[in-house]
């Protein structure tokens, strides 16, 4: 390759995923570049590196007044942003009335829904489970599991990650993205484990890892990508209500206190799966914390009320901070069908 092609490789890496997409016609070369590995992964870089891709965030709910199934793009700047995306219905005909998302991997959205056919209206709700990229516009339907038990004696929870090659979908299966198959990873029929599973606290991944919160707060089942393998870690503490949340590229875990103090310990897990705490935050943000930003500095709260709020977090002392109100969005949530992720535009293919 010769330092002009090197150079001009560079500047296109640096370009927005929408603007690729307009000019993977005017050279067939760019588009054939625009579909390797190395540059996927060195365009996915630059764009992280962007200040405008830390404020934007998608979320997916069901809003208050109608319970519609909503995606939206937030710009958490100033003056805020909105961008409603639709569902990518198969059929035009077809009628969403339920939305999960149930996790992010490189600017791919993982979601399950439950849809009315037009064509038969009175006929049953059809499950889906989809990945999606909502830059290039590109849906890629999981088949349903073959392999999975049925009966009241069974629950089925899902999770979505990756490692450095593959894009899988899986919960004690895996589905594999690039051979498009289900297959065992681990017999769990004797495990007893119980795990807080409502589908607006789902788990969320990290450096290759995806987490789920056992019920009693008391540890975090872990699945590794690269293994295919599972491990449990003890979480640092329990209060009457905790979760874990993603951020800054790691799992943060909110313990809440609802004495008098109105408190939240904020914890991060470090990759050997040790804690270290973070801060106390006072008071306790009315909704609760949803996600981190600027390493801790700021973060959202909510939605509680129709609004989602963004707070600053000022250091009161070492290890004590207070939570002060910076701006707030009008997002008219339904409690308990709410998630949200960063937005990542991305040119990563679904197609095998």
């Amino acid at each position: 390759m010769s330092l002009q092609e090197e150079l001009v490789n560079e500047i296109l890496a640096r370009l927005p995923a929408k603007s690729l997409l307009r000019f993977k016609n005017v050279e067939r070369s760019w588009n054939t570049l625009f579909k390797t590995k190395s540059f996927i992964r060195r365009q996915k870089e630059m764009q992280m590196r962007s200040a405008s891709s830390h404020d934007r965030f998608i979320m997916f709910y069901h809003e208050v007044m109608t319970r519609t199934p909503t995606i939206t793009v937030l710009s958490t700047c100033y003056p805020p942003k909105y961008e409603n995306l639709e569902y990518p219905l198969s059929d035009p005909t077809d009628y969403l009335v339920y939305l999960q998302a149930l996790g992010h991997y490189n600017g791919i959205y993982c979601l399950r829904v439950l849809y009315f056919n037009g064509k038969f209206p009175d006929g049953p709700y059809l499950p889906e489970t989809i990945l999606w990229n909502p830059t290039i516009r590109e849906v890629r339907i999981i088949p349903p599991n073959p392999l999975a038990p049925t009966g009241r004696d069974f629950d089925s929870y899902s999770g979505f990650g990756a490692s450095d090659s593959d894009t899988s979908l899986h919960f004690y299966y895996l589905y594999d993205f690039n051979t498009d198959s289900w297959s065992v990873i681990h017999d769990v029929r004797d495990n007893s484990i119980r795990f807080k599973t409502s589908f607006h606290d789902c788990g969320f991944y990290s450096n290759g890892v995806y987490h789920w919160l056992s019920s009693d707060y008391t540890f975090i089942l872990c699945f590794d990508f690269h293994s295919n393998k599972l491990r449990t870690i003890k979480t640092p503490l329990t209060t009457e209500y905790c979760t874990i949340i993603e951020a800054n590229n790691c799992i943060a875990y909110l313990a809440y206190d609802t004495s008098d103090d109105q408190r939240i310990e904020i914890w991060y897990l470090k990759q050997d799966g040790s804690w270290i705490k973070q801060c106390n935050l006072t008071p306790v943000v009315n909704g609760g914390i949803c996600t981190i930003l600027k390493d801790g500095a700021e973060f959202l709260g909510g939605p509680i009320y129709d609004v989602m709020t963004l707070y600053k977090s000022r250091p009161e002392t070492p290890h004590d901070s207070r939570a002060e109100a910076l701006r707030r969005f009008q997002v008219l949530a339904e409690d308990g069908h709410f998630g949200i992720y960063p937005y990542v535009e991305t040119i990563v293919p679904l197609s095998p």
